[in-house]
């Protein structure tokens, strides 16, 4: 993994425009010359902006960021390997920064600004300073919707203003640049700069190509538009008129991304914080009805949007007039709060002005593109006219940005949407981030366009909206991003489907290493500590990355706060805990140490953990449980924990266990004892008030309590905590689930953390048959062929794959010793090799005619191997070793005749 320091002395200083510290949307480009005397010198520069970056080096693409921050008033530092990118002489670097406050909080106050210093070991090459160039970027801020549906940022491009000079133009007073004038030195009331723990994401060597695939002529149904050109801050009324010769109802989708209120004839239709192709039925009456729309404006915004959705045209007038123009009727700034606004408004006494907008104009292309026809008809590869449309596709899904380069027009406008899923049609599927519909306006000759926000892609769609002639397509590309993996494992087993599990699982992991996370994204994008161990788990697995782990474990117990507790890492501004998540803290601390042997880093950990473990301690009641902690303390969890909580107690049990391991582990068994101690008595109290004796399993909570009942999670996390005894499992297993397929009579096992924890008890207790059973029934109905595992990335297969059919486990820290354990009566062989905390081991075997099997051991570093087989089949089985593997005798408890 790439070598993560800051720069020993911080000389660049963070520099914007006076007059923009307070604008919600703004883009300002820098640049700066500078001399680089000889190439070949390691170069790193590191670099950090408020909100976000796009960094290029001699017009070469270097990256974006940086990735979110946790707390106020710190900004992350990224960290870019440069060296190859320079040359001799005069060097360009150039900077797109973006500064938005749409989606923080409404206090939202921190500086915008920019900071960057490129060193090499004898001297800086480059800081930020008042001798930049710098200039507004208003060719990213046109009328164009800032975002999309689930908050992805959408983009804007006018390239008849984009200065041609940014990138690889030398000089150093082009016309329309000027310095910074705001220019301070870091710390102050500029924000606090911190290293990122995370190796940086790199742009990969090689760039992929898009394949036509094929092209057509889109034809739009009924549409309208409103408001979106709104300045930002206020609420706003617009009116229009449609005509109908009957008592008829009309089917429309509505678009539009903050809130309104929609009134036909003084009934309201439809309202929303937002609308992604809200259905709406409007009641007219025969003659003219009135149409009436209050809506919350903020800059940038899509506005509003209403198409047609039965297939018949309709008509908005601006007046109860037929040769009245076809055209809304506008109002703003209103008094009035959205909350408070009704039909009865005497909207002719207001100053208005008239709205139209025609598809050349069109603020939300999205909206429009998702409801197209699509008419088929031949399209060439590099060739389309107006209104015509090509796909593109990649070799598989990917992450990064999609670079494009076309002949054109001025004024030609075209609209380009990236996505990783196709609709029945061919078209782009909408939904969440799987769609970024951008728009670019031309510059005679040739026109670039990048995408400024990374994202996933699998598909590239090109629309045609305006052309005065032909548009040739010259150039399709995509940048994919990266974490640099230079040990990753190996896998392959003579079942084809845990082939396929096992590469759709690396590229999922490849992608979550080099996601990006902005500042002020929702929700769905925190990390909890029960999602980065499982993450973790496989990112040691799979890649040998040792580093995402401690760094993961870094920025929790830099986020932990002062009574112990840990929230989510989130990239919202927002804290958020959830106590159920903590119990797995020392369960990963663990791992983290059983992959590593990393003993510095454990150390590093435990005052955190002592901290976490004296805040859970004390929320024990007198007798020592946890008990009615939403009524105590106001403390909300995922599940309900009413009472005396089955789920919440066997939790802490685990974590005490776990605890105790790790105390043990570093000599102190004082603690070690009192965890164990802790984890007896907070058993004794659930089996003597919770366990339902002729079930022989627990209910969720006291069984006194009339709402009492027996469930999955409840009963799975008694085992997993060590309270229900491994021998009730057959009783717990039927309970809860079929021996054949559909396996879950419970919907508490489709959550994707249930699935992980359960393979592993499973696995513990020998059940392998109906486990590997069990992988392929669940993720063969959850993989996404087309875009990779759906929702549960994080809890992926992989990890079991190398334990558990390559049959290689942990027995001691780092690898040091292995145990070998085949599931050679399921598979009839497997081969891999396995990154290592100082080394690989590369393994094959495989089932002999005989009933023996065939086993090759090589090991980069010297390691004993524990062979879990019988004795007859050990007998029967040939190894074959490398000098550095020392092949053990079994202990008799491991071995089965």
């Amino acid at each position: 993994m790439s070598d993560v320091r800051l720069p020993q002395q911080i000389k660049g200083k963070w520099i914007w425009q006076k007059n923009l510290t307070d604008p919600d949307n703004t883009v300002l480009l820098f640049r700066k010359e500078f001399l680089c005397r000889s190439t070949g010198d390691e170069t790193l520069l590191w670099i950090s902006a408020q909100n976000h970056y796009q960094l290029f080096i001699n017009g070469h693409y270097i990256g974006f960021g940086p990735r979110a921050h946790q707390d106020r008033g710190h900004c992350y530092i990224d960290q870019h390997d440069i060296t190859y990118y320079l040359e001799q002489g005069i060097n360009i670097i150039s900077v797109a920064v973006h500064y938005s406050t749409l989606f923080m909080e409404e206090n939202f106050s921190e500086m915008p600004g920019f900071w960057c210093q490129a060193d090499t070991a004898k001297e800086t090459v480059v800081a930020s300073d008042n001798s930049w160039q710098m200039r507004l970027g208003n060719c990213f801020l046109g009328r164009r919707s800032r975002r999309y549906p689930e908050y992805a940022l959408t983009q804007f491009q006018d390239n008849r203003y984009l200065p041609a000079d940014w990138l690889e133009t030398a000089g150093d007073h082009l016309p329309g640049w000027q310095a910074p004038d705001y220019c301070l030195a870091i710390g102050g009331i500029a924000p606090s700069l911190e290293l990122h723990p995370l190796a940086p994401v790199s742009v990969a060597p090689e760039n992929l190509n898009f394949k036509f695939l094929k092209g057509g002529r889109l034809t739009f149904p009924a549409w309208s538009e409103v408001f979106s050109n709104s300045t930002g801050g206020v609420n706003c009324a617009a009116t229009a008129y449609i005509f109908s010769e009957e008592k008829d109802e009309r089917k429309l989708r509505l678009y539009a991304d903050t809130p309104f209120k929609l009134y036909c004839d003084n009934t309201l239709a439809a309202e929303g914080s937002r609308a992604d192709g809200m259905n709406c039925t409007l009641p007219l009456h025969n003659g003219w009805n009135q149409l009436l729309l209050f809506q919350k404006a903020v800059s940038f915004s899509k506005g509003f949007t209403l198409i047609a959705a039965d297939g018949r045209p309709f008509r908005l007038y601006q007046d109860m007039m037929e040769e009245s123009p076809s055209t809304w009727s506008v109002s703003r700034p209103l008094k009035l709060p959205l909350e408070n606004a009704t039909p009865p408004i005497a909207f002719e006494q207001l100053d208005s002005f008239s709205c139209k907008v025609g598809i050349a104009e069109m603020a939300d292309p999205g909206a429009l593109l998702i409801n197209a026809a699509v008419e088929p008809v031949e399209v060439s590869t590099g060739c389309l006219a107006e209104g015509e449309y090509m796909l593109a596709i990649l070799p598989r899904n990917c992450y990064g940005v999609t670079y494009l380069e076309f002949e054109c027009f001025e004024d030609d406008i075209l609209d380009i949407t990236c996505g990783t899923k196709l609709n029945a049609d061919g078209t782009m599927l909408c939904h969440r981030d799987l769609k970024r519909t951008n728009t670019m306006i031309a510059s005679p000759g040739l026109n670039r366009f990048l995408t400024y926000l990374p994202g996933d892609c699998k598909y590239l769609q090109i629309y045609v909206r305006k052309a005065r002639r032909p548009i040739q397509v010259e150039q399709l590309h995509f940048l994919e991003l990266t974490r640099v993996e230079n040990n990753e494992a190996t896998f392959h087993c003579t079942d084809d489907e845990f082939n396929t599990f096992w590469q759709m699982g690396v590229e999922a992991l490849a992608r979550s290493a080099a996601f990006i996370a902005r500042s002020g994204e929702i929700s769905r994008y925190d990390c909890s500590i029960q999602e980065a161990y499982v993450k973790s788990l496989n990112m040691s697995a799979v890649h040998g990355d040792y580093d995402y782990s401690a760094s993961r474990l870094r920025q929790f117990i830099n986020l932990q706060q002062e009574n112990g507790n840990i929230p989510l890492l989130s990239n919202s501004n927002m804290h958020r805990s959830q106590l159920e998540q903590l119990f797995f803290y020392p369960i990963w601390l663990l791992y983290n140490f059983r992959f590593s042997s990393n003993l510095v880093e454990l150390e590093r950990a435990i005052p955190s953990l002592d901290a976490l473990r004296s805040y859970l301690e004390n929320l024990l009641d007198e007798n020592g449980v946890l008990q009615n902690l939403d009524k105590r303390f106001g403390i909300e969890t995922l599940y309900p924990v009413e009472g005396l909580s089955t789920l919440l107690n066997a939790l802490f049990c685990r974590f005490m266990l776990s605890c105790n391991e790790l105390y043990r582990l570093l000599g102190q068994n004082g603690t070690a004892k009192h965890c164990i101690q802790l984890a007896q008595k907070a058993s004794a109290i659930l089996k003597l008030n919770n366990y339902i004796e002729e079930k022989q399993l627990f209910a969720d909570r006291q069984i006194t309590d009339p709402e009492a009942k027996v469930d999955l999670l409840s009963n799975f996390c008694a085992m997993y905590g060590g309270i229900l005894p491994l021998e009730n499992f057959e009783v717990f297993f039927f309970e809860f689930f079929n021996f054949d397929a559909p396996f879950e009579k419970s919907s508490d096992a489709n959550k994707p953390f249930f699935h992980f924890l359960f393979l592993e008890m499973l696995f513990a207790l020998n059940q392998h048959e109906w486990a590997f059973r069990y992988i392929k029934e669940f993720w063969n109905t959850r993989l996404d062929k087309e875009s990779g595992f759906n929702k549960t990335h994080f809890a992926l297969p992989n990890v079991f794959l190398i334990r558990e059919v390559l049959g290689v486990r942990i027995a001691e820290a780092g690898h040091t010793v292995i145990y070998f354990k085949p599931p050679h009566e399921l598979i009839e062989g497997a081969q891999g090799e396995v990154p290592m905390a100082r080394g690989r081991l590369k393994i094959q075997w495989k089932r002999l005619r005989s009933g023996g099997l065939d086993v090759r051991l090589d090991s980069t570093m010297p390691l004993r191997v524990i062979p879990c087989l019988s004795h007859a089949l050990l007998h029967d089985t040939s190894f074959h070793l490398s000098e550095n593997i020392t092949l053990l005798d079994p202990p008799d408890e491991l071995v089965e005749d």
